[in-house]
C-alpha cells in the first residue's frame, strides 16, 4: 500500500519535472541569449514604454540592444534600467522570466525545480521566487476578486520552520505567538480561585453559539444529530464547533461527538488557552478533524485554528463556499509544498491566485508588474511577515 503510494508520488512528481522543463524550453526558444531576456525586461518597463531617464524624465535614449545602461539623447546621463527594481544588480535575467513564464502557463513550482530548470543555485532561486512573490502581493492587495481570510484557517500547512517560530515548538505554534505579538504585550490574564460552574460556559457565547450549547443540554450528540436538529450549514457547524473545542466550552469524544465542558472559568471571562504549548514535545496534540461534507466527495481536513492560539469568539467565520476554497487551497499546498511557514503563507496564496486568474495575469503583465515594483533586498524577504488577515482568490 505504501510502495504504491510512493510510486504514485513519484510519477506526480516526475510530470511535473518535465512540465517545467517543457515550459522552460518553449522559453528558451523564444529568448535564445541573454540580450533577449534583458531586451524582453526593458519593454515590460513603464508598462510597455521602456526607460525613463531619471534626470530629466525623457524617453529618448540610445542604448544597445539588450544592454542594461542607456544614454539620454538631451542630459547625457547614463542609466541603468535595472536599478531600483526587483532586476537591480541581476546579470542573468533568465530565471525571472522563467518563474513569471511558469505562473503564467499555470505551473506551480518550487525553488528547487526553478533551480534546476533553469541551472542556478537553489538558495538563488528562492530568493527570485520571494521576489516574484512579493510583486503578486502588491498585485493581490490591489485586485477585487479576493476574500480576506483569518490566517489560523491555514494552522494543517504550517510544518516547516522560520526565523519566527518559538524555539523547541512545532511551527504551527508560530500562529499563536504571532497572534500574541498583536496584543497588548502582556500575557492573557491568568484567572484564580475561579469556582466550578458546569452550567455555564467558560465564556461569553455568540448567537450561534448559544443555540448549540442550547441543544447539546447535558446529552453527547453527534456531528449529524447537530446539524439535523438546527439550521446551520455544514461548514458553518464545523467551523462554530472548532471554535468551541478549541476555547473549551465543548468536549469532543471520537472525533464526532460532542459534549458540554465542565470548566472552571466563570462567565464571561476570556478563554485562556486550554493546552499546554510546551506538551507533548512541543508539538499540538490532535484537533478535532474538520468533516466537510460535499455532494463530490468527503474530505478530512484541518483547517482549524492552533490549539494554543487566542483564537477570539467573534471571529468573522467563513461562509460554505470560503471554507471550500480555504479546504481546497489547503490540498494543494500539501500536494505542492508538502508544508510552508506560517511566516510566508502570503505569498503562496498570491502565488495560487496568480496562477487561478492567469487570464487577467499574462507573461506580459507579470513582467510589468515585476518592473514596475520597487527594489527588493534580502533583507526585505527577511522582514516579511503574513499578516493575521491574508488575501487568497475569491469563492467561485
Amino acid at each position: 500500500m505504501n510502495s504504491s503510494k510512493s510510486e504514485d508520488l513519484r510519477k506526480q512528481r516526475s510530470l511535473s519535472e518535465m512540465t517545467i522543463l517543457q515550459k522552460c524550453e518553449e522559453l528558451n526558444r523564444k529568448y535564445k541569449t541573454t540580450e533577449d531576456c534583458f531586451e524582453a525586461i526593458y519593454r515590460s518597463l513603464n508598462n510597455g514604454k521602456g526607460l525613463v531617464c531619471r534626470n530629466c524624465d525623457s524617453r529618448d535614449f540610445e542604448k544597445k540592444y539588450g544592454a542594461r545602461v542607456g544614454k539620454c539623447k538631451k542630459c547625457r546621463i547614463e542609466t541603468h534600467f535595472t536599478a531600483n527594481t526587483i532586476y537591480e544588480d541581476c546579470r542573468n535575467p533568465r530565471p525571472y522570466l522563467a518563474a513569471n513564464y511558469l505562473l503564467a502557463k499555470g505551473v506551480i513550482f518550487n525553488a528547487s525545480q526553478l533551480a534546476r530548470a533553469t541551472q542556478i543555485a537553489t538558495s538563488t532561486a528562492a530568493v527570485i521566487y520571494k521576489k516574484i512573490q512579493l510583486v503578486l502581493i502588491e498585485q493581490i492587495s490591489q485586485a477585487k476578486n479576493v476574500d480576506a481570510v483569518d490566517s489560523s484557517w491555514f494552522v494543517s500547512v504550517m510544518a516547516k520552520r522560520s526565523t519566527r517560530t518559538p524555539d523547541q515548538q512545532h511551527p504551527a505554534a508560530e500562529q499563536a505567538a504571532f497572534e500574541q505579538e498583536l496584543k497588548t504585550g502582556s500575557m492573557l490574564p491568568q484567572i484564580q480561585g475561579a469556582q466550578a460552574q458546569d452550567d455555564l460556559p467558560n465564556r461569553e457565547l455568540t448567537k450561534d453559539e448559544q443555540t448549540i450549547w442550547d441543544l447539546l443540554g447535558t446529552d453527547r450528540k453527534t456531528f449529524d444529530t447537530l446539524l439535523s436538529e438546527s439550521a446551520f450549514q455544514t461548514g458553518q457547524l464545523s467551523s462554530l464547533l472548532i471554535i468551541m473545542e478549541l476555547d473549551g466550552v465543548l468536549n469532543s469524544e471520537d472525533s464526532d461527538c460532542y459534549s458540554r465542558a465542565n470548566s472552571p472559568h466563570p462567565q464571561n471571562s476570556k478563554a485562556l488557552p486550554n493546552k499546554n504549548p510546551n506538551a507533548n514535545g512541543g508539538r499540538p496534540p490532535h484537533l478535532h478533524i474538520l468533516l466537510k461534507r460535499t455532494t463530490k466527495s468527503t474530505q478530512a481536513v484541518n483547517p482549524s485554528p492552533p490549539y494554543n492560539s487566542s483564537f477570539k469568539s467573534n471571529v468573522v467565520i467563513p461562509s460554505e463556499e470560503i471554507s471550500e476554497e480555504i479546504i481546497a487551497t489547503i490540498t494543494r499546498i500539501k500536494a505542492n509544498f508538502h508544508g510552508i511557514a506560517r511566516k510566508y503563507l502570503q505569498p503562496y496564496l498570491a502565488v495560487y491566485w496568480c496562477v487561478d486568474s492567469r487570464k487577467q495575469r499574462s507573461f506580459t503583465k507579470l513582467l510589468k508588474a515585476c518592473g514596475k515594483h520597487g527594489s527588493i533586498s534580502t533583507s526585505d524577504i527577511k522582514a516579511y511577515v503574513t499578516p493575521l488577515l491574508v488575501s487568497m482568490k475569491r469563492a467561485a
